[in-house]
């Protein structure tokens, strides 16, 4: 579903309207209740399987709304034209699954081989949670930015670029497009 979502349709080509969104939104809805129906009468504890999958999806929507204000925010702090948000958009989720898979399997591993590093964690989501609760709103400094900084040290920045790729080749020397930093803040 991902690969058709993010490859095949051709939704994802310049600015989505709200017309077009409120249709994807619902074509993948009833997608995800299709395979609910499935599960309630295919399986055979196909009952309880499809209240556990309803109820993970309804969840799990419920906690994307959060991703879309992040998203808003990026892209207005960043400056990101509509007709670029749909690539940055594509890049980051995959991006951001590859990372939660990284992320996951190691935290698993160091629970595993040191399990009060737990107490750790929680006390790093804490810090994190009051800082996003009372910290106010900060200004990104973009010049002191630790990613910048480690790619301006391998690439030249080529700011004035406006396209949907991350690396470009001018006088064959490689710069690095800001489109790439916009992904890397996702």
């Amino acid at each position: 579903m991902l690969f058709i979502d993010l490859y095949v349709t051709d939704h994802r080509r310049g600015k989505i309207t709200l017309k077009a969104s409120l249709i994807w939104s619902g074509v993948w809805i009833f997608t995800a209740l299709l395979f609910n129906l499935f599960l309630y009468f295919y399986l055979e504890s196909g009952h309880q399987k499809a209240i556990e999958f309803l109820t993970g999806y309804i969840i799990e929507k419920s906690l994307s709304v959060d991703n879309l204000f992040v998203f808003l925010m990026i892209f207005s702090v960043m400056d990101i034209k509509p007709e670029n948000q749909p690539h940055i958009l594509k890049w980051g989720i995959l991006s951001a699954i590859v990372f939660r898979i990284i992320f996951i399997f190691a935290g698993v591993a160091l629970i595993n081989l040191f399990h009060p590093i737990i107490y750790v964690f929680a006390i790093i989501l804490l810090l994190a949670a009051y800082k996003m609760a009372f910290g106010g709103e900060q200004k990104i400094d973009v010049e002191n930015n630790w990613l910048i900084k480690i790619s301006r040290k391998y690439f030249k920045l080529n700011t004035a670029y406006e396209g949907k790729k991350f690396f470009i080749k001018v006088d064959k020397k490689v710069y690095i497009t800001t489109t790439f930093f916009n992904v890397a803040a996702h």
